[in-house]
């Protein structure tokens, strides 16, 4: 539980800086807390429904998370990393059509965004949409040729060519 004696005078950003520091020390039930407090004082930030979104997941709740997804992009919906997640997300829970639109909206929005490109790779290669995958896999290694994505999207490329 969060300790409030003393910080009744905090703000939204002393809020959100508490609840940042709890979810890095994995304290995640205080974290939920702390990103609720901060979004009394400020309902429409969506950075914080962003943060309070992470912090429901890990608590393995992610229907919440869907939920505090969904506003962030209502309230901005150019926040990229938002769509992502709840592409993720959707996806995860089997919401597949949804998790396809949330990619698509991210892409739409920013092409050169590489993790949504592997993202909706992966959904349509389980998918079994294997030609629609590939232009997603060969955008994803002009943006990374390295790492564990780059090798799984080489792996793919390379499946989906036999």
């Amino acid at each position: 539980d969060l300790d409030l004696e003393g910080h009744r005078d905090w703000t939204a950003l002393d809020w959100y800086y508490e609840g940042c520091r709890l979810a890095d020390e994995n304290e995640i039930d205080a974290a939920v807390e702390a990103f609720r407090l901060c979004l009394i004082n400020e309902p429409s930030n969506p950075t914080y429904h962003f943060h309070l979104a992470d912090v429901l997941y890990r608590q393995n709740k992610p229907d919440a998370a869907i939920e505090r997804f969904y506003i962030c992009v209502e309230l901005d919906h150019d926040f990229l990393e938002a769509w992502v997640q709840l592409g993720c997300l959707l996806n995860e829970t089997g919401q597949v059509r949804a998790a396809l639109e949330a990619f698509t909206v991210a892409l739409d929005r920013h092409p050169d965004y590489p993790d949504a490109h592997f993202h909706l790779a992966e959904l349509l290669e389980r998918a079994k949409r294997h030609e629609e995958a590939i232009e997603h896999w060969e955008s994803y290694l002009t943006f990374d040729q390295r790492g564990p994505w780059a090798e799984i999207a080489r792996q793919r490329l390379g499946m989906s060519a036999e």
